[in-house]
């Protein structure tokens, strides 16, 4: 299985405020259908879902194929909301790294390679 690592994707609040003790749910793009991530590059080992944010609002999380990511606050209040996010080895030929954001209202999430 070949999977892409988002690594430490950090959630911010209101552009300031990091979502210490928020939550990542993942589900198949286009969906509320679980859709697994996993804690290591081997794809051995699935990770929680909801993935539980550290005390910076960050979590190291790898991803194979396109995904539905929805963030919430750490009282489960709904953050973000992004659809068609995709691994970068589910895409067509791709030379370079490139850093993309997605936002939602009042937050951003970025994901780094």
């Amino acid at each position: 299985m070949a999977i892409n690592k988002y690594n430490k994707a950090a959630m911010i609040h209101h552009g300031v405020t990091p979502l210490a003790g928020g939550f990542i749910y993942t589900y198949a793009a286009g969906t509320t259908v679980n859709k697994e991530t996993f804690t290591d590059a081997g794809g051995l080992t699935a990770a929680a879902n909801p993935i539980v944010l550290d005390s910076a609002g960050k979590a190291s999380v790898w991803i194979t194929g396109s995904y539905r990511i929805i963030v919430k606050d750490s009282a489960d209040v709904t953050v973000s909301d992004t659809d068609n996010i995709t691994s970068f080895t589910a895409l067509p030929s791709v030379s370079t790294a490139y850093f993309e954001t997605f936002s939602g209202t009042g937050s951003q999430t970025a994901f780094t390679t």
